[in-house]
Order: C-alpha cells, then sequence, then structure tokens
C-alpha cells in the first residue's frame, strides 16, 4: 500500500510537470503562467513533506524543479521556498556550512513570513547538529515568537515539532512535551502526527515513564510506517528494545529481543541515515554481549564505533567502548583494555561536556531574554519619572521635595533588584556546578575547581592528593532493592566521607556511583589515611534506615601532583588507572598509582 502511494505521488509530479511544458508551448502567456503556478507550489509543498520519509523521490522532485527555475517560471515565493529545499538537501548529505549560508541568503532575500520561518527552522536543526546550542534555541525562538504571522497550519506543525526535539536535546523535558502535546492536537498530517507521537514517547521513556505505554509504543509504530517515516519509528522501536533489554533476565527474552532488532534492521539500513545505523549496531553488540556470544558482541561493537566517526561522541560509542574494554579483560588483555577503557573515559567526558553545554545554552539564552526583559522595564521606568518631572517642574518649589523623596524611593528600588538579580545570576552558576542529589560537585564544577587549585597549587609548590572510588557492583543493588534504595546509598556514603572532612578535602561527583576527592597541600600518606577512613566507615555504614540489610563497599584509585604532575585530565586518567587495579584485585581496597 505504501510503495502503491509513493509510485502515484510520483506519477502526479511527472504528469503535472508534462502538462506544464504542453500547456506553456500552446496557451497564451499570461494563461501558462497562472498554471504553473499552481503546479509548481503543488511540486514544492509534496517535495517538503517527503524530505525525510522517501529521500529518492525527494531528489527526483527537486530534478524537476531545477529545470522549472532555470527557466525562470518560479515566482519569487517559490524560488525562495525551492532555495530552502535545496539548502535542507545540503544539509542531509553533510554539507552544513553550505546550508547554513544559503539559508542566510534566504532570510536577508525573502520578505514571505512563511520562508522566513522555514529558513530560521532548518537552520536551528543545522546549529543543534553542530553543537552551536544557543544559537540553535535563539533561531527557534524567532519561529515561536513568530509563529501566528504564518497561514499555513503544516509549517505550524514543523516548529512545534522543531520545539519538541531541540527542548529534549537540552534537557527541557517538560517544555519538550508541551510542544509534542501541541502538534498533536493541532490537526497535523499524518506524517506530522507520527512526529509528535514519537516526540512525546521518546520524552516519557527517557524520564522513565513507562506505565501502560508498550501498546501506545505499538501503535505509534504502525502510525509511522503507514507514513514512510521509518527513520522516526526506527529509532523508538531502538529506544523502547533497549529498555527491554535492561529488563530481561531470560535467554528467551534477550532471544525475542534479538529476533525484533533484526526485523528492525532491514527498514533501518533503507533509511541510509548514519546515526541510527550506529546505534543499530551498537544495540546488536549489547544484545549479544548479554546473551555471551562475545565474538558477535565484539564485531558488532567495533562496526558501531567504524561507523560513528565524524558524529562525536555518543551514547552508542560509550556503551560500544564499554563492551570493547569487558572483552578485552575477558580474553585476558589488560593493555588493550586499558587503553580503551581511557578512550572511554575521554569520549563520556566529551559527552558530559556536550550535555553541560546544551543546558548552559538553554540557561543563557533565559537569563538574556529576563535581563532585556528587566531592561525594558527599567527604560520605561525611566521614561515614566522624566514625563512625572517635567509636569512637576511647573509647581511650586513644596513639591520639589516631593519629587525628591520619590527619586530616592526609585533608586532604592532598582538597586534593590540589581542586587536580587545579581544573587538570582549567583544561584544559577552554583547549581549548574553541583550535583542535584549530594549537592557536592558535578563533574563540570570538579573541573573548574582542579583547574584553579591546580594552578595555584603549582605556583606556590604545594601537593595536591587526587583519588577516584567506585561503590562495588552497585547495580545490583540497584537491581536488588530498587532505585530508591540506591539513592539512598549514595547520598550517604557522601554524608560518611563529609563527617571526617579535615579541612582540606573536597569531594565531587563523576557520574553514577563514581566520586572524586582531592586533598589540597597533602602528602600521598595524608590522602591514603583519609580514603582508608572513608573505604572503612562506608563498609561499616549501617543500611537498615534503607528499608533493608546488605554490606557497601568501595574501591579506591589514588595519585598525586608529584606522580601525575598539574594537569587534571592526567590525575583523572592516573586515579581510574588505580582504580581498576583495585576493582580487578578484589575490590574494597586502596591502590596507589605507580607510573610505569
Amino acid at each position: 500500500m505504501q510503495m502503491k502511494n509513493r509510485l502515484m505521488i510520483l506519477i502526479n509530479v511527472i504528469f503535472v510537470f508534462i502538462s506544464f511544458l504542453a500547456q506553456s508551448n500552446s496557451m497564451p502567456e499570461s494563461a501558462s503562467r497562472h498554471f504553473t503556478e499552481k503546479a509548481i507550489t503543488e511540486i514544492l509543498q509534496e517535495t517538503d513533506d517527503i524530505r525525510i520519509s522517501n529521500v529518492d523521490l525527494f531528489a527526483a522532485n527537486l530534478a524537476q524543479l531545477e529545470i522549472l527555475s532555470q527557466k525562470k517560471v518560479l515566482s519569487s515565493y517559490q524560488d525562495c521556498y525551492y532555495q530552502y529545499l535545496l539548502a535542507h538537501d545540503l544539509g542531509y548529505k553533510g554539507k552544513y556550512d553550505l546550508a547554513k549560508q544559503k539559508i542566510n541568503d534566504i532570510f536577508k532575500q525573502c520578505d514571505d513570513p512563511n520562508n522566513k520561518i522555514r529558513s530560521k527552522l532548518l537552520l536551528s536543526n543545522l546549529q543543534v547538529i553542530s553543537h552551536d546550542y544557543e544559537s540553535a534555541i535563539n533561531n527557534l525562538d524567532y519561529t515561536i515568537t513568530n509563529i501566528n504571522s504564518t497561514n499555513e497550519p503544516e509549517l505550524k506543525n514543523s516548529v512545534y515539532s522543531r520545539a519538541s526535539l531541540v527542548y529534549r536535546l537540552v534537557d527541557q523535558n517538560e517544555l519538550s512535551l508541551k510542544f509534542a502535546e501541541l502538534l498533536i492536537n493541532n490537526n497535523p498530517s499524518e506524517s506530522f502526527y507520527c512526529n509528535g507521537l514519537v516526540a512525546k514517547y521518546r520524552i516519557l521513556l527517557k524520564i522513565g515513564d513507562y506505565q501502560n505505554i508498550e501498546n501506545k509504543i505499538r501503535q505509534t509504530i504502525d502510525v509511522c510506517e503507514n507514513s514512510g517515516n521509518y527513520i522516526l519509528s526506527s529509532f523508538l522501536k531502538l529506544e523502547w528494545l533497549d529498555i527491554q533489554l535492561s529488563k530481561s533476565t531470560t535467554i528467551q527474552e534477550k532471544t525475542t529481543i534479538l529476533n525484533a532488532l533484526k526485523l528492525a534492521e532491514i527498514e533501518i539500513i533503507k533509511a541510509r541515515y548514519q546515526n541510527l545505523i550506529s546505534i543499530k549496531d551498537s544495540m546488536f553488540a549489547k544484545v549479544y554481549w548479554s546473551l555471551q556470544n562475545d565474538e558477535k558482541a565484539f564485531e558488532y561493537a567495533k562496526l558501531s564505533l567504524e561507523e560513528s566517526k565524524g558524529i562525536g561522541s555518543t551514547k552508542q560509542e560509550i556503551v560500544s567502548l564499554q563492551i570493547l574494554v569487558d572483552y578485552y579483560r575477558k580474553i585476558g588483555e589488560p593493555e588493550q583494555a586499558i587503553k580503551l577503557l581511557i578512550r572511554k573515559n575521554q569520549s563520556e567526558k566529551l559527552h558530559y561536556d556536550d550535555q553541560q553545554a546544551k543546558t548552559m545554552a538553554y540557561l543563557t539564552i533565559r537569563h538574556e531574554n529576563l535581563a532585556k526583559s528587566h531592561q525594558i522595564n527599567f527604560l520605561n521606568q525611566q521614561n515614566k519619572v522624566l514625563s512625572l518631572e517635567n509636569k512637576l517642574a511647573d509647581k511650586a518649589a513644596l513639591m520639589q521635595q516631593l519629587i525628591i523623596l520619590f527619586l530616592i524611593v526609585l533608586v532604592t528600588f532598582f538597586v534593590l533588584w540589581g542586587v536580587k538579580h545579581k544573587k538570582i545570576q549567583q544561584i544559577y552558576k552554583k547549581l549548574s556546578e553541583r550535583d542535584h542529589m549530594t549537592l557536592i560537585f558535578n563533574r563540570k564544577g570538579l573541573r573548574d575547581h582542579m583547574d584553579v587549585m591546580l594552578a595555584t597549587s603549582e605556583q606556590n609548590d604545594k601537593e595536591v592528593g587526587f583519588a577516584i572510588f567506585d561503590l562495588d557492583l552497585f547495580k545490583s543493588i540497584n537491581d536488588r532493592y530498587g532505585h530508591m534504595t540506591g539513592d539512598w546509598v549514595i547520598k550517604n556514603v557522601i554524608k560518611t566521607c563529609q563527617k571526617i572532612n579535615n579541612g582540606k578535602v573536597t569531594l565531587g561527583r563523576l557520574g553514577g556511583e563514581e566520586f572524586a576527592i582531592v586533598l589540597h597541600n597533602s602528602s600521598l600518606d595524608e590522602l591514603k589515611e583519609y580514603c582508608e577512613c572513608c573505604r572503612i566507615n562506608i563498609n561499616n555504614l549501617c543500611t537498615i534506615d534503607s528499608g533493608h540489610d546488605f554490606k557497601i563497599s568501595a574501591s579506591f584509585g589514588i595519585t598525586t601532583t608529584k606522580t601525575s604532575g598539574f594537569v587534571y585530565t592526567t590525575m583523572l586518567t592516573d586515579a581510574d588507572e588505580a582504580l581498576y587495579i583495585a576493582k580487578n584485585s578484589g575490590r574494597n581496597q586502596t591502590v596507589t598509582y605507580q607510573a610505569a
């Protein structure tokens, strides 16, 4: 049925084009122009509708439009629309700089508001891909602000769709869900309806809302496949299979997931979308590893890494690297495992920094908008004051005292507002550097703190100790007692370490159950003594208050600037290598990094 619909669209496009050529030879010029304008607009709209769902037909339509453009029969509006489709084609082929330049030209040269919104929307998408999140959000704001100026319902749906995507990428889940619902409720075409449903359920999966969702996900996949949008349906399908894999416990369940993945692979390969193919192969690696088919897992992990080149640091790259690390550990090649572990840590850092950049871009834009709003209010208030002064200037001298008093109150108000605004900015900055659960430094905050402290310590010739510790078998605690108990463990482990703080200690959370300890102006012996004290107290921590009785232990890897130098990334890598040795030597111990 789907193939038949595509064939009918292609036949209609060819028929319209042949009709146009015949009409242009036999009809008067004015009548020909009237006919072709309607026909060309239909071709433009059809091409826009299928730009993602049918790549081959999209290319065929562009070729037809190029001939029409060369004959110079396109109106100003149609030419701008055609240039936008060319920019989309450049972006899809990975020629981002050329696409951005073309979009900027469209925005400058085209007066039609629909084409301006369309171009800003595409530019926002390309900037997200290029990791220019601040510009992407700015351009998205332009489209949202001007959305009511468009008379094209599907263009409004494009804005809702892109807004949901960008806000999901910058972790503004509530906003993303809101725009997905707007898209679903705006009487969209089948293609946009698929888009809205996928956006909605990807957010619900991201925030862990799995209740009564399985049937709705299956229905969404059917809607997307019926509209020919296999890229979106495949993304949703892979994310759902990944969640099912994390919950599966039997070989039968995992084999069922593997078979479903093999069926999904057919359409994923047809889509020719590099990132999607890389995610698919990373998923194959995970499933085969869970089924203890190590060689297959190894092959797919290497394949996914190769396909990830040029995309940037991604989740599938980190997953594939972890499988390769575990594989080399299992076959007894520790040197290769350590080399890949270092690469994985670097990839995790890049991925984390990218996530932070998204969040900070969103906060920056919101702060700037807030500042502009306050500035406008401030100018309005100033204008009111000047107007009031001019009116009171003609009054008696007695009224001047009242004016002065009023100005004093007004100035005091703005001074207080300025102080409050500065405090709000400081609070946002502090929140961006702190882990929300433990209130210690997060990865970004720790890195900024270390950069400043190491520079000062090197200048003053002061030794700095650095340790990484990881809770042993923490996943089994989450699996057995639930994530609430896991959160209780993380909070109480940090409280335990904070209780033995000797005044020189800074704590940070690197991610999950992995933490960092920094001792400024401290020797290796002092660092080791503190870490041992933490390790013993963690091992003796009473867990009854969590609602369960179990043991906790942690492994520590330590180093100092005497061994690793005053470079944070080097200290992180060296401590991580020592931690790796501690884990593989029986856990629940402290190991000092030894330089080769």
